[in-house]
């Protein structure tokens, strides 16, 4: 598979730690990265910055619930997240890039580029995750030796994605329909526990994928 781009999502690091990240990955030469600047949530929702596009809460991502990240209005800072990666897929769908490799500021190199596991993927695959935590009793389904279906999990902070992926996601009108990127993605994938937020985000034909590593 070749990767056309590798965007790393910058809030705040210096452009010479964002290097010695990138040059742990020991990626193929001549993949071009780009610093993506993110979207600052605070600034946002004070009114500081604006954006070109409309952009609001889901209605329905605040609920009574025991657990408290369900039964609380987004924090700016999430907001400030789904939103910039938001702005990387239109920017992939824009550009046409075929598949594209997203992370977040502060990723950690903790195995080796997956070149073998990228051999192993289904043909259609759209997203895949590079790193996350399953949430309690939401065990990833196995497909073969270095690939799984993911179950429930947080974190976007490295991730593939392809041309048809980013489509699919923005396919969702997240951006009026916001709700924090850990638990859009499971959405989308169709893999969430709450109903209403697989009704409106699940896309059937979205193939989204972990490696077993």
């Amino acid at each position: 598979m070749k990767i056309d781009k590798i965007y790393v999502i910058n809030l705040g690091k210096s452009f010479d730690d964002i290097t010695e990240r990138i040059n742990e990955l020991q990626i193929p030469v001549g993949i071009e990265y780009h610093v993506w600047p993110a979207v600052n949530g605070n600034q946002l929702v004070s009114g500081e910055i604006t954006k070109p596009y409309s952009w609001k809460q889901a209605s329905s991502w605040k609920i009574q619930s025991d657990n408290e990240w369900w039964n609380r209005d987004m924090l700016p800072g999430e907001i400030g997240c789904m939103l910039s990666h938001y702005e990387v897929w239109m920017d992939v769908a824009k550009n046409g890039y075929e598949n594209v490799l997203v992370l977040e500021e502060d990723f950690k190199v903790q195995n080796p580029f997956p070149n073998q596991e990228l051999a192993s993927l289904p043909e259609a695959w759209d997203f895949v995750y590079l790193g996350k935590n399953n949430v309690a009793d939401n065990p990833d389904t196995r497909i073969n030796d270095h690939v799984s279906v993911p179950g429930y999990s947080y974190n976007t902070h490295a991730y593939l994605l392809s041309n048809a992926g980013a489509k699919k996601l923005l396919s969702t009108d997240v951006a009026n329909n916001l709700v924090p990127a850990d638990e859009f993605i499971p959405s989308v994938i169709g893999v969430h526990p709450r109903k209403d937020l697989l009704d409106l985000f699940k896309v059937e034909s979205f193939k989204g994928y972990t490696f077993n590593k």
